[in-house]
């Protein structure tokens, strides 16, 4: 799946997935911010089953995260044009609602299988604002959490999956709800996806 022009330039001010905001633009995901915060113990590595290098987990503890998002269900073959048709449309009412966005766009996984994906298309927002129709005012969770960056081609983001599933098994560790991605990169901007980065939360129970 191609996950191109869906995250990072439809309509999503400049910085928002490739860098340093600009003037007037919002700032990426950063270690300090809301969604990703500082690493408790950044210092675990896991070698992922049939990964080519090992991916840092790091544990952490999230502050709630306002956001937006509209879920659907799709066959994994149709999730890119499922995804091309929410983002803007969140953008867009966000916009509308006078809401700020926090960072880059998300995707929320809550089942997957090779027949159908059940997901959530999300932007985080810097303060909670109304939803509409199919448009749901929520948040991402609060707590404890692993996180891992992928670099990289999004084809190959299951094996940072892999590595934080494989990260809590060996710490005793269970997961609290469903995992979700955040798309650092402009692919735009940066063509060679090499260079994709994508960071990958898991949260977990207490």
């Amino acid at each position: 799946m191609q996950r191109v022009a869906i995250f990072c330039l439809i309509a999503l001010p400049l910085g928002s997935c490739g860098g340093p905001a600009q003037p007037g633009g919002h700032a990426v995901v950063s270690p300090d911010s809301p969604i990703g915060p500082a690493a408790i113990s950044p210092d675990d590595t896991v070698e992922p089953a049939l990964a080519g290098s090992a991916y840092q987990v790091e544990e952490l503890l999230l502050t709630e995260q306002p956001a937006l998002v509209i879920r659907g269900q799709s066959a994994p073959t149709e999730l890119e044009t499922e995804l091309s048709g929410a983002i803007p449309r969140l953008i867009g009412h966000a916009v509308a609602s006078g809401l700020e966005l926090a960072g880059p766009p998300f995707v929320r996984y809550y089942e997957r299988s090779e027949q159908r994906i059940d997901f959530a298309a999300g932007i985080p927002v810097v303060k909670p604002g109304p939803g509409s129709d199919d448009i749901e005012s929520t948040a991402l969770p609060a707590g404890p959490a692993i996180a891992t960056l992928h670099v990289g081609h999004y084809r190959e983001l299951p094996l940072a999956h892999e590595a934080l599933r494989q990260w809590a098994e060996r710490a005793g560790r269970r997961a609290s709800g469903a995992p979700w991605e955040v798309f650092l990169t402009n692919p735009i901007v940066q063509p060679d996806s090499s260079g994709w980065r994508t960071k990958v939360f898991l949260p977990l129970a207490e």
